[in-house]
């Protein structure tokens, strides 16, 4: 199933990298465009490559800790998360989304203190995925660690109402913030069986 998904990525890359090469090809000219700017099209798909394929293998890696985490309790779910959040880092060890696949990988198999490093190094590289504040709030929480879990919750709704408002992060979001820290209480919650998974 990995593999076919993967490969579908790569085979869908490698044909709008081609289109996009073919338009170059052919819009330099009619535009007086400087010819160096075919050539910055095919390095520019050419570095874009290992990204697409990283951000397939994180992608991946959500789909096992779900399936293992809502539909069947398998090592192997497990395992076939970390294989690919390892994947993601071999070929982008600079993307955040790389980071956060893996830092999600060790958090299902409660390796807490993997997690958080993964977890920040994710956050450091892309302060705005509030999914990834959100997961480390969550681990935060496990971990008892509840000042810390309700800032982070507070941070993560904060910038999801923000980005969805104007598409950047400003200071709305004081709501969400207060709902988060009504449900601290549920010290016991884990995703998929504690309060709101629905």
């Amino acid at each position: 199933m990995k593999r076919r998904k993967v490969v579908r990525v790569i085979f869908t890359y490698l044909i709008v990298g081609w289109l996009l090469i073919q338009v170059a090809d052919v819009t330099i000219d009619p535009l007086h465009l400087p010819q160096w700017s075919n050539t910055l099209v095919i390095w520019l798909v050419g570095l874009g490559f290992p990204i697409a394929i990283a951000l397939a293998w994180a992608g991946l890696t959500y789909v096992f800790v779900d399936t293992y985490w809502y539909r069947d309790k398998e090592a192997k779910w497990i395992e076939q998360a970390h294989e690919a959040s390892q994947k993601a880092i071999e070929l982008a060890p600079h993307l955040a989304e790389s980071h956060g696949a893996r830092g999600y990988a060790f958090f299902v198999h409660e390796q807490y203190d993997k997690a958080e490093t993964e977890f920040e190094k994710a956050i450091a590289i892309n302060p705005r995925l509030f999914e990834l504040i959100h997961f480390h709030a969550q681990m935060a929480r496990i971990l008892g660690q509840y000042q810390k879990a309700a800032d982070l919750y507070c941070r993560a709704a904060k910038d999801r109402a923000c980005m969805a408002a104007t598409g950047t992060g400003c200071e709305p979001g004081f709501s969400q913030c207060q709902v988060q820290r009504r449900m601290l209480p549920f010290s016991d919650w884990r995703p998929g069986n504690g309060p709101g998974s629905s």
